[in-house]
């Protein structure tokens, strides 16, 4: 991470250097993608679920427990025991377990093995949880919910991206409107002087540099006012951009966006194809991707309470032995002699909260599909809409390119003429005003088209792979 921000930092220097500091659109979603703190969050996330999947793997740990118990009342020694015991979890619900035991006392419970002894046995089910259990259910639903946090995280990124972007041609859009005035009060300037050279010499009235003026002042306002908007959008833009260990970081105030001029020509209007931004949300999509990683986790949980149905038959067996020897407790022929086993069955008659339980899972996967189904429908007709948008502004960009033209030619004309003394300075600055009112109304348009771009892609969610 230090590496990405050095080197955009480097590229900001360099760009100082040359009177020409700058920030692109990919610039801003690299710093954002890298340090602002949702994202950072979003990543915890993951960790944490792989956590979860530690814990979960406990279940299945070895474990090894002494225990130590002795009664002695007023000189009787009436029993006592100690055991230390070694249990062995595996997958498929079979344990293993081993032990050692001494037994000692004047009233001991006849069915333990009086003196020291060994045992190795083992336990299982019959027909319940062979084929998952919780602690097998649990493992496996603690892996589903690291692909759903990365889905989770996929979704923080795409909607923080969005912010980011969007917040991002508002101030191109501010910064393009207030160079549009600049560049409009130093014609104005040069108007001016002209102007009072020609009433100098008489070829023009007196009135014609209070017209003049008049048309600077109301740049001039504007110029502040626009200046005021496009500082407002650079601090909010500055709201998304930090540094490593969750340092926040100011734009320097001299940066400008990296942006093509815009002009029609230079404009990136090209459309990207619907349908196969259909066909990425259907794929991709981290909100569908959440609906996948829930399928997953309630089929488990089904599949969980379909054992409740099966009745519980557990067996328990165990090779036994005298005195300490584990070995010679292992060697022994099981069921000839020296063992120990049981059996229990269990089943509730009717059923009644098994079959409930299963139901409920059944119906929670069904209510889950429709779900998924609306929100698929829903993503589906956002692409369709914000592809029409995206049409739509496309075509605006080219009618307002051509009345721009049409515009600055008429206002060509009209200095043409002014300059022969057939027009007058009032028709000149309302050439002008209209031509500038199109000229900012062309510049948000085209600031809404790039906007939209980004728009289609967070709609069709990979907005974060960028």
């Amino acid at each position: 991470m230090k590496k990405l921000f050095l080197f955009i930092l480097v590229t900001l220097i360099v760009q100082i250097n040359s009177d020409a500091q700058t920030l692109s659109e990919n610039e801003l979603i690299q710093i954002v993608k890298k340090y602002h703190p949702i994202a950072l969050q979003a990543k915890n996330l993951i960790e944490q679920a792989k956590t979860d999947i530690t814990e979960a793997r406990g279940a299945f740990d070895p474990f090894i427990q002494s225990n130590t118990t002795r009664k002695d009342l007023s000189g009787n020694n009436y029993y006592n025991y100690q055991n230390i015991a070694l249990n062995i979890p595996t997958w498929y619900g079979i344990e293993f377990n081993s032990g050692i035991e001494n037994v000692a006392g004047n009233n001991v419970d006849p069915q333990r093995t009086f003196n020291s002894s060994s045992y190795v046995g083992v336990s299982f089910s019959v027909i319940k949880n062979i084929v998952i259990d919780k602690r097998r259910a649990a493992l496996e639903q603690s892996k589903i919910l690291v692909s759903q946090s990365e889905a989770e995280r996929k979704l923080a990124l795409n909607n923080i991206l969005y912010e980011a972007t969007n917040q991002y041609w508002q101030w191109v859009q501010a910064y393009r409107e207030w160079t549009i005035v600049n560049d409009v009060i130093a014609i104005n300037q040069q108007r001016i002087k002209f102007t009072k050279e020609v009433i100098k010499i008489g070829e023009r009235p007196a009135i014609d540099s209070v017209e003049a003026i008049s048309q600077l002042q109301y740049y001039l306002s504007l110029q502040n006012e626009l200046y005021m908007q496009m500082q407002n959008a650079f601090i909010q833009l500055s709201s998304y951009t930090w540094k490593e260990n969750g340092v926040a970081y100011n734009l320097p105030e001299n940066i400008i966006p990296s942006t093509p001029s815009f002009n029609m020509n230079q404009v990136e209007n090209d459309l990207p194809i619907q349908e196969e931004l259909i066909q990425e949300v259907v794929s991709n999509h981290p909100e569908l991707e959440i609906y996948q990683t829930k399928f997953k986790f309630l089929e488990i949980d089904k599949r969980l309470k379909f054992q409740e149905l099966l009745p519980d038959v557990k067996v328990k067996y165990n090779q036994l032995g005298k005195n300490y020897f584990l070995n010679e407790t292992l060697g022994q022929i099981p069921l000839e002699k020296n063992y120990q086993y049981a059996v229990s069955f269990a089943m509730p008659l009717r059923l009644s909260q098994a079959r409930a339980n299963y139901s409920q899972a059944k119906l929670k996967i069904e209510y889950t599909k429709f779900q998924q189904n609306n929100k698929q429908r829903f993503l589906e007709n956002k692409i369709r809409e914000q592809f029409n948008i995206l049409t739509q502004l496309r075509n605006q960009m080219s009618i307002q390119q051509n009345l721009y033209e049409n515009l600055n030619l008429l206002l060509i004309g009209e200095q043409a003429r002014f300059e022969t003394g057939e027009s007058s300075l009032f028709l000149i600055n309302s050439r002008e005003q209209k031509k500038i009112e199109t000229l900012q109304k062309m510049n948000a348009t085209i600031a809404k088209f790039y906007k939209q771009k980004t728009a289609l892609r967070w709609a069709s969610g990979v907005l974060w792979k960028d």
